[in-house]
């Protein structure tokens, strides 16, 4: 029988990390190196999680400064996300 245990994680934006979610990232890591054979699988997982962080405080930081809409192939989110300016002359 397959069990599923939702567990809230909490990064704080300073990189300190709750004891419980560092243990969840640290055992998703050793599953994955299980799998893939890859040993620095939870510091891969640490980096990715921390840059998730950084992009997500970017953008709410950009939101809250920049009130017009980029015309690029992308949306203002994903152009935040990627952290690339529009082109020059794209902007509304």
């Amino acid at each position: 029988m397959n069990w599923h245990i939702f567990c809230p994680v909490a990064i704080e934006t300073g990189g300190t990390w709750n004891h419980w979610a560092a243990e969840l990232v640290q055992e998703i890591g050793r599953q994955a190196t299980l799998i893939t054979g890859e040993p620095r699988e939870s510091t891969f997982l640490f980096q990715q999680l921390s840059v998730a962080v950084v992009r997500g405080n970017a953008v709410a930081f950009l939101i809250r400064f920049t009130p017009i809409m980029c015309r690029c192939s992308h949306t203002l989110l994903s152009t935040m996300l990627s952290l690339q300016p529009c082109a020059s002359g794209q902007n509304k």
